[in-house]
């Protein structure tokens, strides 16, 4: 996860947060309070929404896991090599 996922996440994350606040004062409105039900929100939206397959896949394809070959191999196919890889490394 340390080659790119959480930092993609995190951008994605901050990017929402930033953009309800400058939507906010754009409007003349106060500055919105951020609690906890709203951070949750847009946490579960950065990451259903923002960070894609693409950036999964070559986080762990950088780390060695497996190799990314779309124009070969499906995503369920990619999913049992990324399985197998790691059953490798626990050996």
């Amino acid at each position: 996860m340390e080659q790119g996922v959480i930092q993609n996440f995190k951008i994605h994350y901050r990017k929402r947060i930033v953009r309800k606040v400058t939507t906010a004062l754009g409007n003349n409105q106060s500055m919105p309070k951020i609690n906890l039900r709203e951070s949750i929100s847009e946490i579960s939206k950065a990451w259903n929404y923002d960070v894609t397959d693409g950036t999964i896949r070559n986080s762990f394809a950088k780390a060695g896991f497996f190799v990314s070959n779309e124009n070969s191999a499906s995503t369920e196919d990619e999913g049992k090599i990324a399985l197998e890889e790691l059953n490798k490394m626990r050996i």
